[in-house]
């Protein structure tokens, strides 16, 4: 029933269902049917094992659920089903991950926009302070920071080690990532708990381009970091 459910086989985990086969199994890692059908998107699917009894918030061995992994691959048609059934947006994994979080990391705006609409939590954070608009930064995805930012996410917000979602993009050269915080009203002057600037952090990585938007932008380049 997995496997007819991960490859979307709807009539297939029919006649499993019908011939006596468990809604509930999982495999060593905790993955069940309807989460591995959520992944891949297959929405009849996941209604046919939702309707025979699948459970909606089953998690594998990590505290992922079936709603966190469609929207890390951005099926919003199968988010907007299981939320219907009543998915909890804010649920989190172990690590404190919750669905905006995932589906901003992979830059799924949609699903971003649908979360939001239902209830999603913008400056939830994990267990290191991370949160969505920090991921989407990171990962240098512009469109998924413009609607954090409209819907209110706060760009100077930081984590546990001070970094916050400029350092974030600066890490990894998103130029145009950080053109958008700045403009928003990042600092470009504040520090992380290492008194590193994102100048620093975008200058050891050998990004160029970010470098000069940052000294265009006001960054000091006299500051120091706790390595001089």
């Amino acid at each position: 029933l997995m496997l007819a459910a991960q490859e979307g086989h709807k009539e297939v985990c029919e006649l499993l269902i019908e011939n006596g086969a468990e809604i509930e199994p999982s495999d060593g890692n905790g993955f069940r049917a309807l989460m591995l059908a959520a992944q891949g998107g297959h929405k009849e699917v996941c209604e046919l094992l939702i309707e025979k009894g699948a459970e909606i918030e089953a998690s594998d061995s990590n505290g992922l659920r079936a709603l966190m992994l469609a929207a890390q691959e951005g099926q919003k048609e199968v988010c907007e089903l299981l939320i219907k059934k009543g998915a909890k947006v804010e649920a989190a994994n172990k690590d404190g991950f919750r669905a905006l979080m995932i589906a901003a990391q992979n830059g799924n705006k949609e699903v971003c926009k649908l979360l939001i609409e239902k209830g999603a939590e913008i400056e939830a954070a994990n267990k290191d302070r991370v949160r969505a608009l920090m991921l989407a930064a990171q990962e240098g995805h512009k469109e998924v920071c413009e609607i954090l930012i409209e819907r209110g996410a706060e760009i100077e917000a930081a984590t546990k080690g001070g970094l916050r979602s400029l350092m974030l993009a600066a890490i990894n050269g998103h130029k145009e990532v950080c053109e958008l915080l700045i403009e928003k009203g990042a600092n470009v002057n504040l520090k992380n708990n290492w008194e590193n600037t994102p100048l620093h952090i975008t200058a050891q990585r050998g990004h160029l381009d970010t470098c000069k938007l940052l000294l265009q932008k006001g960054s000091d380049i006299t500051a120091k970091g706790n390595d001089g």
